[in-house]
């Protein structure tokens, strides 16, 4: 498998951000010829990409974390101003703390999920140590079988590549 460029690695803004356990080269140190990965591609910059690493155990195949390596998850290339973090704190159950004046998903903020508290220490102190209670209703973006949805959809148009 060819490793992905760096450069590749852009966020919306254009500055690089490569997450470290993302990096080819940690990856063939941790997990070496058993490590792959899905990407999503598009006018030469990744948008995103799920690298795993496979392991054969009693006749099995598995799906496993690289060692010494914490995290090991999607990585997304998103605009920071869709509110991409709200969203997805909310499709998870729990709540978000904005530290901006003004959100663009007010919906979540009326029905208890995220408070807007700006850069005040104050505000966010009490935002944090408050147990607001949301309503639990979760419909309004997500119904929790996204991941499921995407993997199928990449597998059946060929975006798999074969493990290194």
């Amino acid at each position: 498998m060819n490793s992905v460029e760096s450069t590749q690695f852009l966020s919306t803004d254009g500055k690089t951000c490569i997450p470290i356990f993302f990096q080819a080269w940690w990856l063939d140190a941790v997990a070496p010829g058993s490590w792959g990965e899905v990407v999503i591609e598009k006018g030469g910059k990744i948008h995103a990409r799920l690298p795993y690493v496979l392991q054969r155990k009693h006749g099995l195949t598995l799906l496993t974390m690289p060692p010494l390596t914490q995290t090991f998850d999607p990585w997304l290339s998103w605009p920071q101003t869709r509110g991409g973090i709200q969203k997805e704190a909310y499709c998870h159950g729990k709540r978000c703390v904005i530290l901006r004046n003004k959100t663009e998903w007010v919906e979540l903020v009326e029905a208890g999920w995220n408070v807007v508290v700006g850069v005040d220490p104050d505000r966010i102190a009490a935002a944090l140590a408050e147990r607001r209670v949301a309503r639990d209703d979760r419909a309004l973006y997500c119904k929790g079988n996204a991941a499921k949805i995407v993997v199928r959809k990449l597998v059946k148009e060929g975006w798999h590549k074969a493990p290194r």
